[in-house]
């Protein structure tokens, strides 16, 4: 924008510009993070939606009761899904081979064997407690 001094010769000058929406870098929903290999298939539903800073996670449960861990590495995008567990401390453990990857409130946790690969710290966790009810119909 051009403004113009009291002794007439223009000069630039800086205007803000309204701030487009912020947009979430890491959007979810019900089904886990949009547009990430960390989402849970149309067959299920998410039970928990985790962030650290370098991971994305989602813990599924399919309609026969079982538990799926779908995890991206952010540096790479690499995705991994594998079956999970939950134990009774609200911990979702899952295992590739002879890797385990703890998912829980305030961390994802990677091991192989009594080595521990990485500790990410939980940036963002949702856990959903209660499994929707489906009425069949009548």
């Amino acid at each position: 924008m051009l403004a113009v001094n009291p002794d007439r010769s223009p000069r630039q000058t800086a205007t803000a510009q309204p701030s487009a929406a912020a947009v979430t870098p890491f959007a979810f929903d019900q089904s886990g993070f949009i547009g990430s290999g960390a989402r849970c298939r149309d067959t299920q539903t998410a039970r928990a939606i985790g962030r650290t800073e370098g991971s994305l996670v989602v813990i599924c449960l399919d309609r026969a009761g079982r538990f799926e861990y779908h995890g991206v590495r952010l540096t790479d995008e690499a995705a991994l899904a594998a079956t999970a567990q939950k134990s009774p401390d609200r911990k979702f453990v899952a295992r590739n081979y002879s890797v385990s990857y703890a998912v829980s409130p305030t961390e994802l946790l990677v091991t192989s064997g009594n080595t521990v690969i990485k500790r990410e710290p939980m940036v963002e966790y949702r856990e959903i407690l209660s499994t929707p009810v489906v009425v069949a119909p009548r």
